[in-house]
């Protein structure tokens, strides 16, 4: 499986690595209640751009720290905003593979629509090509969609629309390599919270 501009090794170690992914990888929406866990109340900044720099300085120390390494942790899923910023001078992606052997995941949506009809959806994401071509270029090897409820079959089919968007973007055509991630991301609702075990 030769594609261009694909990181094989990223590929095996999520193929095959025993571990688990952390997940980084929250939005304005979570952050506030992420960063209250951690200590720091909403009063210690007072605007978006501010509370991102402080959640950021949290993820720094978490990947920084000598036990957050790839011989336990497969993959960290990043939000976008940590994607674009940089640890100890590397862009975040970069430190995590190149330093500690952790594979850079990308969210990719935009949370969920407000109810309707019974069903809530994931927010379109009119800009989905766009965030693709910025994650490839900064070495984000995939992406992670919301996962699933039980009972909620019309969000795992979501799901995998989104996924098959994404493994033909960063595979670049190699059936295999479609195939798996597909096989993998697409698995039924039951079956993801295992898949990487």
């Amino acid at each position: 499986m030769k594609t261009p501009g694909f990181n094989q090794q990223q590929f095996e170690k999520v193929k095959t690595h025993p571990g688990f992914i952390a997940a980084l990888d929250q939005s304005g929406g979570s952050t506030p209640g992420a960063l209250r866990l951690y200590g720091i109340q909403e009063s210690a900044w007072s605007n978006e751009a501010e509370m991102f720099a402080l959640v950021h300085q949290v993820r720094t120390r978490i990947i920084t720290s000598p036990s957050f390494t790839g011989d336990r942790i497969i993959a960290a899923i990043l939000f976008e905003n940590s994607m674009d910023r940089d640890i100890e001078t590397l862009p975040t992606a970069d430190y995590l593979w190149k330093v500690k052997q952790v594979v850079p995941f990308l969210k990719v949506d935009q949370g969920l629509a407000a109810e309707k009809d019974g069903v809530q959806l994931m927010k379109p994401m009119p800009k989905l090509g766009a965030l693709l071509e910025k994650a490839k270029a900064k070495h984000i090897f995939g992406q992670d969609a919301l996962g699933d409820k039980a009972g909620e079959p019309g969000r795992h089919q979501e799901r995998c629309t989104t996924t098959v968007q994404v493994a033909g973007h960063f595979a670049e055509g190699d059936v295999e390599t479609i195939d798996y991630i597909i096989s993998t991301m697409c698995r039924p609702a039951t079956a993801t919270a295992t898949a990487f075990r």
